[in-house]
Order: C-alpha cells, then structure tokens, then sequence
C-alpha cells in the first residue's frame, strides 16, 4: 500500500479518476494515445518499476515483447471503451478487445505469460486483466459460467490471472486492490452488454 501511495505521488495524484496520458512504458513503436484513469496507470508503473532489472534470457524476452506489442496495438486503442462515458463506437470497440484478448491467449506460454519466469509483460497486462475481470462481467454482460465470461476458452490467460494473486516478486495485490477501487468508483450507468462470442470463432458451450 505504501509503494502504491508513493505511485500515485509520483504521479501526481490529485484525484481518483483523474485521467493521465496512455503511452507504453516499454514499446515506444506501439502506444495509444488514449488516457487512462490515475488508478490504473498508477498500479501499472507500480508493477513495472518492481520489475525493472530482473533479468531474461532472449527467449523469454521475445515473447515478452510480441505479447506487449500485442496489448498495445490491438488492446490498448481500445480499453478506454470500459471507462469513458461517450466513447464513440463502444460496441465495436469492445468487441476488438476480445479479439485481442484471443490473440494473446495464443502466446501465452504458461504458468506466467512467457514461461515461469515473471516479466514486464505480466506487470503491463495484470492491471488491465483487473480492471476486465471486476468491470465486463458486471456491466458489459461477459457474465461468469457463461460462453460470454472473461476466461471463456482462454484457459491459459485464466491460469496466469488467479497465479498473479499469489506473486510475490512483485507487488501485484497492492495493484489489484487499486484497480479494484477505481472500478468501484466508477458509475457505468452508460454501460450496456456486448456479446462477442459470434465474433470470435469458437463454440457455444454454456448458456
């Protein structure tokens, strides 16, 4: 909590849904320009300045890397859909989230995102999988036990999202306690279920 608070002072801190830049902290050749709420960026460099320094060998870096370029360009345009009260075109917004949230699920190596080694991309992506998991269900209608849920035929992402709550060489529940606040904060009332199932190419299995 106190890493957390000294975050947010770095940041700048000034109100809980204050909106700073949207911009990668490790990919320049792939940003968005979107913002993103304080509480989010906040818990996102929280992660990444836990990591900085641990060490991974070229492979492990690699897949690091397509999986980061992954979120930032076909996620990160995208995500201030969940948040921002006139998105335009949300539908087709979120729909491309899940679509990315796919993608990613095919280079997800397990247990973590790159193998068992934690990286900078588990630190990038945990936060966003917070915000998802406590938003979408709730208010966009992917409904848990459902063919609409969050995890649905992505077992791998789901594997890394409940091990995340156990890491300790970073401090990700501290994050998830951020976001978690954010998302409580926010009223949603602009919100409306968006199915994707049709889009994305797999089988209906639950109802």
């Amino acid at each position: 909590a106190s890493m957390l608070a000294a975050t947010l002072s770095l940041l700048g801190h000034a109100s809980a849904l204050r909106i700073v830049p949207r911009a990668s902290p490790l990919r320049a050749c792939a940003s968005s320009t979107s913002g993103e709420p304080l509480q989010l960026a906040a818990a996102r460099s929280m992660l990444l300045a836990a990591l900085e320094g641990v060490p991974a060998d070229d492979a492990v870096a690699e897949v690091s890397g397509i999986i980061q370029e992954i979120y930032e360009q076909k996620i990160a345009p995208v995500e201030p859909a969940i948040w921002t009260p006139d998105f335009a075109q949300r539908q087709d917004a979120i729909i491309e989230l899940s679509l990315g949230l796919d993608a990613l699920e095919e280079q997800v190596k397990g247990p973590l995102l790159t193998g068992r080694q934690v990286t900078s991309a588990d630190g990038l992506l945990y936060p966003s999988f917070v915000l998802y998991f406590n938003a979408l269900p709730q208010h966009y209608g992917w409904t848990e036990w459902t063919s609409e849920a969050l995890f649905y035929k992505r077992p791998r992402l789901h594997a890394w999202y409940e091990l995340m709550g156990y890491e300790r060489r970073m401090p990700a529940s501290a994050a998830e306690e951020s976001v978690r606040s954010l998302v409580s904060e926010l009223s949603f009332e602009w919100a409306q279920p968006v199915p994707t199932l049709s889009h994305r190419g797999v089988p209906a299995e639950y109802e």
